[in-house]
């Protein structure tokens, strides 16, 4: 028995429904194959496309249903979302003020275009379609999220955290207002209010690593360094194998200068993942920082023993070798520079540079220059060592 077109249609949106998208295709199809210009079926298609990637077959799909239906909300709203995707930002503009000229009071159409208006660099003309979008979609968490975002564009601390509020009171389990909330009071140092933003954030998102992420990050910011701690410590309990906590924690307190914090929470890092090669290599540049060379050697050695493919660890220890100023240092610096090489990729200038330093001390001139010139061929003139590169290649060719 043949089911009809509407059997097949409503096949196909359940098909949708349970994310099964190619059994939703085909019987769409089959629907058209019965009633060729059959619009939900034509629109289902196009969407459908879309959620694939295939932004071509959507836009052709979407145009043929313009053809047919040319003031369709939806369609042109698809067909905004396709041209945003294929990065043309103009046409997705002006499909959205399309829908404008025959809907002015279509929300959604005016929150897109007032988007893509600010994305285009016309902020002031997109915060007028956002606030419009706003009075007509008042409780819209991404219309006031892109109204935030637009004022922070403007330098409008102000109106863009009193819109950022706006979407956490709307949906108060909106993770990215809280996030974003955050952010904004850090631009603005005022620590207390984003430790208090971030603390609500965690008793809804007690499994977010991002919250505890950046709560870490502000207690850091207010001395706080126990609670830090304790934020890393239970990222680590949620992510047992992520390093990124330590890591962070760690440039953080480098970043203040607070080498002894940074040290403690590297040690705390090769106790929790004594077999990753990663804690050993940041411990050592952290001794490095603080003179202490031998320990420092030693944590690069155990680096390179866990991962042996990883020239970086190699290119440090090289680093120390080479400043012992002696013959014999050299000629261990001048192998570590060579499997430094060895693993890193063609442009990457520091193994090559140093290399070619203790070549030159060793007294291979022209293996120096060498290097140097291999060296600036492959390295971008923006690049911090092209400089160096460069003068080494010139005194010695003097």
């Amino acid at each position: 028995m043949t089911e009809s077109v509407e059997q097949l249609v409503v096949g196909a949106r359940n098909h949708r429904n349970n994310e099964e998208w190619l059994r939703a295709a085909s019987l769409y199809q089959k629907a058209l194959t019965q009633q060729p210009q059959h619009t939900e079926a034509l629109i289902g298609l196009a969407q459908l496309a879309f959620q694939l990637s295939q932004w071509q077959e959507s836009r052709r799909l979407c145009l043929h249903i313009l053809d047919l239906h040319p003031k369709h909300v939806e369609v042109w709203m698809l067909l905004g979302a396709v041209h945003e995707a294929e990065d043309s930002l103009s046409a997705a503009i002006q499909d959205y003020q399309t829908i404008l000229s025959f809907d002015p009071q279509q929300g959604r159409a005016q929150l897109q275009l007032g988007r893509c208006l600010v994305l285009a660099g016309q902020t002031n003309e997109g915060l007028k379609h956002l606030l419009k979008a706003t009075s007509l979609l008042p409780q819209s968490v991404d219309a006031y999220y892109a109204l935030g975002l637009c004022y922070h564009i403007k330098q409008m601390p102000g109106p863009s955290l009193e819109a950022f509020l706006r979407t956490i009171e709307i949906n108060p389990t909106f993770l990215d207002g809280y996030l974003t909330i955050a952010d904004l009071l850090a631009e603005q140092r005022r620590w207390a209010d984003a430790r208090k933003i971030l603390q609500q954030a965690e008793s809804l998102f007690p499994e977010s690593t991002l919250v505890l992420d950046k709560l870490a990050a502000v207690f850091l910011q207010m001395g706080d360094v126990e609670d830090a701690i304790s934020c890393v410590q239970d990222q680590i309990e949620l992510e047992p194998g992520n390093l990124r906590p330590f890591l962070n924690l760690s440039m953080m307190a480098q970043l203040e200068q607070d080498w002894e914090l940074a040290l403690e929470v590297c040690q705390k890092m090769v106790e929790h993942a004594p077999q990753r090669w990663e804690s050993h290599y940041h411990l050592g540049s952290v001794l490095d920082v603080l003179n202490r060379t031998d320990e420092a050697k030693q944590s690069y050695k155990q680096a390179i023993t866990l991962g042996p493919d990883v020239w970086r660890p190699y290119n440090n220890l090289g680093y120390l070798l080479l400043a012992e100023q002696t013959p014999e240092a050299f000629v261990k610096a001048a192998a570590a520079f060579e499997a430094a090489i060895e693993r890193s990729d063609q442009d990457e200038p520091a193994p090559r540079y140093n290399l070619a330093l203790a070549k030159a001390n060793l007294g291979d001139r022209d293996g120096a220059i060498a290097l140097c010139v291999a060296s600036l061929s492959n390295t971008s003139p923006s690049h911090d060592l092209y400089a160096s590169i460069q003068q080494l290649h010139d005194s010695l060719s003097a």
